[in-house]
């Protein structure tokens, strides 16, 4: 049985994982800074790499979907350097001993106009390093990410996951999210 503790300092959170006194980790989650863009960009690559090895494996005929700018890592750099300044959007960051192993980017979104919701929250990404996997950490960073929300007063929170990404569909079922639309593209 997979414990947690949770301690607040200021800002930040730092839970305890582990069943045993042997098997603890202490991680520590809270909003990334400017200056942890460049130790969040490697789990960012890893990501990428991992969706094109199951994008080629699964559905090569999407491939052209996934293919990168030259300068995608730059775009990607940027666009979270906004989403940590921004109002409407956040990345939060998971560290063991103060190094970054999972990371999730948040945002605050327009709905389609003519629903009733207006606003929407969305998890662009959650990615935890494979070392780390399996302890928990994306719950964590789940259940701070739906804090976040809660605080800017957003109840409807959205996410994209590959058909494909079996294991990773399961986790978000298990935190509650349930199928709603399925994107389907054609190359013409």
């Amino acid at each position: 049985m997979v414990k947690y503790i949770c301690l607040e300092f200021f800002f930040i959170k730092k839970f305890i994982i582990g069943s045993n006194i042997y098997s603890k980790l202490m991680i520590e989650v809270c909003k990334a800074k400017i200056s942890d863009v460049e130790h969040i960009i490697p789990l960012w690559r890893k990501l990428i790499i991992y969706h094109k090895k199951m994008i080629e494996k699964n559905r090569p005929e999407l491939d052209p979907f996934f293919v990168l700018k030259k300068d995608g890592e730059k775009i990607s750099s940027d666009f979270i350097k906004r989403q940590i300044r921004s109002k409407n959007g956040t990345i939060l960051i998971a560290k063991d001993k103060n190094q970054i192993i999972g990371y999730t980017n948040l945002i605050i979104k327009d709905n389609i106009p003519l629903f009733n919701i207006d606003k929407i929250g969305e998890i662009i990404a959650l990615f935890i390093d494979e070392q780390y996997r399996g302890k928990k950490i994306s719950t964590l960073l789940f259940q701070e990410s739906k804090e976040w929300f809660k605080q800017k007063h957003i109840k409807h929170v959205m996410l994209n996951v590959s058909p494909d990404n079996y294991h990773v569909k399961e986790i978000y079922e298990h935190l509650g999210f349930s199928s709603f639309l399925h994107d389907m593209r054609i190359i013409i």
